[in-house]
């Protein structure tokens, strides 16, 4: 491999180089060899200094379906990471959770009280409404059978959005609890396969604090199966 690249790369100098004295130069400093020397340099200057757009936008795919079925495994998003906008309830954000980045759903903002009954949230006393669209069935092979496809709408929400059921588990009920400054709290759109913030810190997200959340989701791009598309969150 080492020697056709040797080979390639000097038959391509060495044509380049009888071709150029057939070629008439072109009028200007810029076409000079130095001109060409100094668009390179200012081209790599202008690389290491200026932020790239991957500060600004970030790529991030779904390693679970935990936030099914807005989210399947595998589907390829771009999430915001710069001069992020108020955040409102029924936002999809990163949330760094140790080494590892979460995708979830914000379901409760600074100084909200926020519980769970029977899988309903409850905020500031009030529950969220839920109204179920029928059964959801899983990815073939996956191992669990069809669940509830239910929608519901968090106060502040510009559209609904959908959430899975699978039925009565442990983490269905959670007490209230107050949100202080700078905490929000998030939920996985599957419900009964996500951890989030019902559970503690190192291994789910717990209760969120600012820092902890890196960028705002805007877009699905991708989805096996179905191929490149705009999907909305």
């Amino acid at each position: 491999m080492l020697v056709v690249l040797v080979l390639a790369y000097g038959s391509a100098i060495i044509l380049s180089w009888r071709l150029s004295r057939r070629i008439v130069q072109r009028e200007g400093r810029l076409w000079r060899w130095y001109g060409v020397v100094g668009l390179g340099v200012i081209a790599s200057v202008g690389w290491q200094t200026l932020p790239s757009a991957r500060s600004y936008y970030k790529p991030y795919y779904a390693v679970s379906e935990s936030m099914a079925p807005t989210l399947l495994e595998n589907d390829r998003l771009i999430a915001k990471m710069t001069n992020l906008p108020a955040l409102k309830r029924g936002d999809i954000v990163i949330v760094l959770v140790g080494q590892s980045e979460y995708v979830m759903r914000l379901a409760g903002l600074p100084a909200d009280s926020i519980a769970m009954v029977g899988g309903t949230v409850v905020l500031n006393g009030k529950a969220v409404a839920q109204r179920a669209l029928g059964e959801w069935r899983p990815a073939p092979g996956r191992s669990r059978g069809p669940v509830r496809r239910l929608r519901e709408q968090f106060p502040g929400e510009a559209r609904p959005h959908d959430i899975l059921d699978s039925g009565a588990k442990a983490q269905d009920d959670m007490a209230e609890q107050t949100l202080g400054q700078g905490e929000y709290f998030v939920l996985g759109d599957n419900r009964d396969h996500a951890s989030d913030s019902r559970f503690p810190l190192p291994f789910a997200p717990g209760i969120v604090t600012q820092d902890r959340i890196l960028g705002q989701a805007l877009f699905r791009w991708w989805r096996a199966g179905t191929g490149m598309e705009n999907g909305p969150l």
